[in-house]
């Protein structure tokens, strides 16, 4: 690298602005320094359905650097393919480059400036190009809606072109139904060498009442309006046409590379417009303002031969990754400062190479420059595609019958970018379709043409031919209870029974008794054909606390505190009476108790009874309603 020596011939500075939204600033877009050079044209969509082309300088051994097309939107349309060199540029929310600007005209509604890298799209061989402008969509309830204009920047590269050119891009940032005042930094250029602006400016009539005057730093530089000579249509605008190489600027196709702007000559050398300070300012005004305004001006150029060492490296410009990922930008390395545009989803804008976390396509910017000016500031527009999940919006299952899988999984209207590979529990294939596949729940994923991934799970039910079935008489009621299952499945060849998980038994049929209380799970699983083409049925058995009494047959009343009295054992008792008779039938003992507890002494005879036997006449009355006597001998021993 090196310091620029001055050369004395003549040159042309060209400048691209792309105008910013804040009055009295502007955004860069693009400022390219390189060995090679630049040129720029373009053509008007109105009028020009059938296609145009206009002249640029190629000679041999040119080689294609970098090319940008520009364009702006009124309101918003849906996406739209032009044709350059019948390369496809399709414009769309992804690629705006400026700010979208509220548009008081309400047949426009909105305003942004947009650019495409098109350096892989297309292909240059002769000193035509062509550009092919089909019809776009019609907006009936806003006339003004669509992808207008088609303005392209070339970069390139000869073994005869040895001087080193910059190239400045601003992207308009503020409304175009008013005067656009902007300013612009001042750069570091051969001041003997010229610097020529180029306009990028559409819908101005043949008549100068509807002309844009054009002026830098309060000095008119001229006025523009009518159709250039490229598009003689009327309300058309003005693209300016150059070339610029080896520190020498020329006009293409009826534009003239001197010190003015005048009707359909777009571009004019401005030195001698600059002033010392460092920013310098642009003013854009309808000639006729207030009474006529609407006059775009999407895109402005500025190309000059430096005063400054330019970097010889390059750096990468367009970023493809998916949703929900992320990737590292790699800005030019040797500079002192990095600042990042915008700062969205980026994890640091003031640093080389941030992450960025993007969720939708867009253009980001870095300006890179150190605080002596010796090293050319650049700044590059980087461009990251974000490409969507490859999501279904539809996942079709379809049930499984047995004993051969009849199911499917079928993956419907996809997004992303095809062809797609469809995975469902780790079998891969082209066909959306999956079939036939047994009942189950499926994990599911697809991959696009670009590695995006998208997954989920899918659940195929069974739907069986067969169908377990069957009755419990009754399915509740008080222990021990006895129940009757009756087997009524249908189209089935056998069958088996489960109590909580127990196999029970492969009878048809099933009588059981329930001893205990509880809540008991009765399963029949009954098969077609083969054993592992089941269906199921259940019931809940709810049994509750019979009537239980249990009466020791005899006591120790010897006061060592172990079995001294006669102790009755309850379950579902309600209440009771007894008494106690000696062998002659005398009453010895009598009581009666409501509620009682699960355990209840019933006769404590201690010292006042002999030993011998002794009989109980027990009564009990059950929370099942039901009544029950006990009579049991009771034998009394010291």
């Amino acid at each position: 690298m090196r310091r620029k020596t001055r050369a004395i011939e003549t040159c042309a500075l060209f400048i691209t602005l792309f105008i910013n939204t804040a009055i009295n600033a502007q955004v860069t877009f693009a400022e390219d320094c390189f060995v090679g050079g630049v040129q720029a044209g373009g053509h008007r969509t109105i009028g020009a359905l059938l296609g145009a082309s206009f002249n640029i300088k190629w000679d041999d051994g040119y080689s294609l650097r970098r090319a940008y097309a520009l364009c702006y939107r009124y309101g918003r349309p849906e996406p739209h393919t032009f044709y350059v060199n019948d390369g496809g540029i399709t414009w769309n929310m992804g690629n705006q480059a400026g700010p979208e600007m509220v548009e008081e005209n309400n047949a426009s509604n909105f305003f942004a400036a947009h650019a495409v890298d098109i350096t892989d799209a297309i292909v240059i061989d002769n000193n035509v190009v062509n550009i092919d402008l089909p019809q776009q969509t019609f907006y009936d309830f806003a006339w003004n809606w669509g992808w207008w204009g088609a303005y392209i920047v070339l970069y390139y590269e000869s073994p005869d072109i040895t001087t080193e050119v910059c190239t400045r891009i601003y992207v308009a940032d503020q409304s175009q139904d008013f005067p656009q005042n902007y300013s612009f930094e001042k750069p570091f250029f051969d001041t003997d060498k010229p610097l020529l602006f180029s306009i990028f400016s559409d819908r101005l009539t043949s008549f100068e009442s509807d002309a844009s005057a054009v002026s830098i730093n309060s000095e008119l530089l001229g006025n523009i309006w009518s159709p250039d000579l490229l598009n003689p249509i009327s309300s058309a605008g003005v693209q300016g046409h150059f070339f610029y190489e080896n520190g020498i600027a020329e006009g293409l196709n009826g534009d003239t590379a001197n010190t003015r702007v005048h009707q359909h000559d777009g571009i004019a050398v401005i030195n001698e417009y600059l002033t010392d300070d460092e920013e310098q300012n642009l003013n854009l005004t309808p000639v006729s303002w207030p009474n006529i305004g609407f006059n775009p001006h999407p895109a402005f150029l500025l190309t000059y031969t430096p005063d400054c060492e330019v970097a010889a490296e390059d750096m990468p410009r367009q970023y493809t990754f998916c949703r929900g990922d992320s990737v590292q930008f790699a800005a030019l390395s040797g500079y002192e400062n990095y600042a990042w545009s915008s700062a969205e989803f980026l994890s640091d804008s003031s640093v080389a190479n941030p992450w960025c976390v993007a969720d939708s396509s867009r253009w980001y910017t870095v300006r890179m420059w150190s605080d002596d000016g010796d090293i050319c500031p650049q700044t590059i527009p980087v461009h990251v595609e974000v490409r969507q999940t490859p999501r279904a919006r539809n996942v079709f299952t379809r049930s499984s019958s047995c004993p051969n899988p009849t199911g499917e999984v079928r993956f419907e209207e996809m997004s992303g970018t095809p062809p797609f590979q469809y995975t469902v529990n780790g079998n891969t294939q082209s066909n959306p379709a999956f079939t036939p596949i047994g009942a189950g729940v499926y994990d599911i994923s697809v991959e696009d043409d670009l590695g995006c991934t998208w997954d989920s799970t899918a659940n195929v039910i069974y739907n069986p031919i067969h169908e377990a079935a069957f009755s419990a008489n009754p399915d509740s009621g008080f222990s021990p209870l006895s129940v009757f299952f009756d087997n009524q499945s249908i189209n089935t060849s056998g069958s088996y029974w489960q109590i909580n998980g127990q196999d029970i038994s492969e009878s048809e049929n099933l009588n059981y008794v329930f001893e205990e209380p509880g809540t008991y799970e009765v399963m029949l699983i009954a098969w077609r054909i083969e054993e592992t083409c089941t269906d199921t049925a259940t019931v809940f058995i709810y049994v509750d606390q019979g009537l239980e009494i249990v009466v020791p047959n005899i006591i120790t009343p010897n006061g060592d505190g172990q079995n001294d009295a006669l102790v009755a054992e309850l379950r579902g008792v309600a209440s009771l009476r007894w008494q106690i008779y000696d062998r002659w039938g005398n009453v010895v003992h009598g009581n009666e108790a409501a509620l009682p507890v699960q355990s209840i002494e019933l006769w404590n005879p201690a010292g006042d009874a002999n030993t011998g036997q002794y009989f109980i006449v027990l009564t009990a009355f059950g929370e099942n309603g039901k009544t029950r006597e006990v009579k049991a001998a009771v034998t009394v021993t010291r």
